[in-house]
Order: C-alpha cells, then sequence, then structure tokens
C-alpha cells in the first residue's frame, strides 16, 4: 500500500512538471485535464491527437496515462521517446525504472544502455569536431589555420572509420501489444521462433512493407508485423 502510494504520488508530481503550457496542440490541455480526473483513456484520446507535433511532455504524458492503465508496452514506448527529448530529468529516469521492473521480458543492463544512448556519443564527437573547424575560421592567425587543417583532418578521419555507423545507425522497437510471436518468415503461418511480451525492446534490422525483421538476441532473429512495433 505504501509503495503504492508512492508511486501514485511520483507518477501525479512528475506529470504535473511535465506539463508544458506552451505546447501548440489545442487538445494538450484536454488531455491533462481528463489525466486529473482519473479518465486516462480520454487523456490519451486528446493526447494523440497532438503526435503530429511531439515533444518531452507529450510523450511522458502518454507513459503516464498508459501506465495507470496497466498498458507497460505503450508506457515503456513514451517513457523512451521522452527520455530522447530530455535524457537528464531526474523523474522520468526513475519513471522508466518502474515501467521496465514491471515488465515480463527484462533486458540486460548492457542493451539498455546501448538502446538509451544510441548515437549520443557519436554525435558528440561531431559537435567537438564542428568546433574546431568554427575556430579555425574565426581565429585570423597560424593556430586558426592549424586548428582549421586539424578540424578538417581529424573530421574527414573520423567520419571514414565511422561511415557504416552513420549510414546505418542502430534502430531500435519497442513491442506495443501484450504478447506478440516472432515468426521466421514475413507470413502468419510461418513457424514460431519464440514470443515476446509488451515492452521488449528489439533491433530493427530492415523493414519491408507491412513486415519487419527484428534481432531478438545474438543469433535469433525473426519477422514481426509492422504495427506492432513503437519505433524509437
Amino acid at each position: 500500500m505504501k509503495r503504492f502510494k508512492l508511486v501514485w504520488f511520483i507518477f501525479t508530481l512528475f506529470f504535473c512538471l511535465s506539463l508544458d503550457s506552451s505546447n501548440a496542440c489545442e487538445t494538450f490541455q484536454e488531455g491533462s485535464q481528463a489525466y486529473f480526473s482519473g479518465n486516462y483513456e480520454q487523456a490519451i484520446l486528446a493526447y494523440t491527437q497532438c503526435l503530429t507535433d511531439p515533444s518531452y511532455a507529450l510523450h511522458s504524458n502518454l507513459g503516464s496515462s498508459y501506465y495507470k492503465l496497466g498498458k507497460m508496452g505503450k508506457a515503456h514506448f513514451h517513457f523512451l521517446k521522452a527520455f530522447q527529448r530530455n535524457p537528464k530529468h531526474q523523474n522520468l529516469s526513475f519513471n522508466l525504472s518502474l515501467v521496465q521492473e514491471a515488465l515480463l521480458d527484462q533486458e540486460q543492463p548492457e542493451f539498455l544502455e546501448q538502446v538509451m544512448s544510441s548515437g549520443s556519443f557519436e554525435y558528440k564527437i561531431l559537435f567537438f569536431l564542428v568546433l574546431i573547424i568554427s575556430l579555425g575560421i574565426v581565429m585570423r592567425s597560424k593556430w586558426g589555420v592549424w586548428l582549421l587543417f586539424l578540424g578538417i583532418l581529424l573530421s574527414t578521419s573520423w567520419i571514414v572509420y565511422q561511415w557504416n555507423y552513420l549510414v546505418e545507425q542502430p534502430k531500435y522497437g519497442v513491442v506495443m501489444e501484450n504478447r506478440q510471436s516472432i515468426f521466421s518468415n514475413q507470413n502468419l503461418h510461418s513457424s514460431l521462433l519464440t514470443d515476446v511480451h509488451a515492452g521488449k525492446l528489439l533491433r530493427i534490422v530492415s523493414e519491408h512493407g507491412d513486415w519487419v525483421q527484428v534481432k531478438v538476441q545474438p543469433g535469433l532473429q525473426g519477422w514481426v508485423p509492422s504495427n506492432v512495433i513503437g519505433r524509437l
């Protein structure tokens, strides 16, 4: 009972902090009012209309709404989308951990870290290299020339080294429904490889029409209908 009260308090506090009065979507405030009235399904309907203009507040509020309804797959997806927009929000990290504890398919911490930090390190390096080149252009001295030359050299080397990653960055998806079978081929009548549950993180290998090829674990790849995966 105490844990329930704590979770309720933290989610309500987090929800209040994530409200964004500047959100341009007209139904955003309607969703907030429905949430505080305990009408989480109506809140989701209102928030969903705002997904054409996504924001941190929108995804975090959707995550909270789905969590209240016990739909952990969609809650996990929207909290991860919110994390992509504001990874340093302390309350969000806590709520993510609560959702991940409730999932049937527990992820390895290393894999979670890989998914949640995907691309961030590479973009930091790219920003640093662009900064060096910019300083070289701005500085009107011999040091500026050296910085410009060094920045161009490092940038070229780094792009060549990371070309495959830059062209094909890892993509991940979240299983949205309660249970999903992994098929051996792009056919609902093909053999079943395994089952995964709501909230499971999958590496997206490729997409073909209405099907997505996913990697469940090292050495195990299969296919799922594209409409059961929320893309991060």
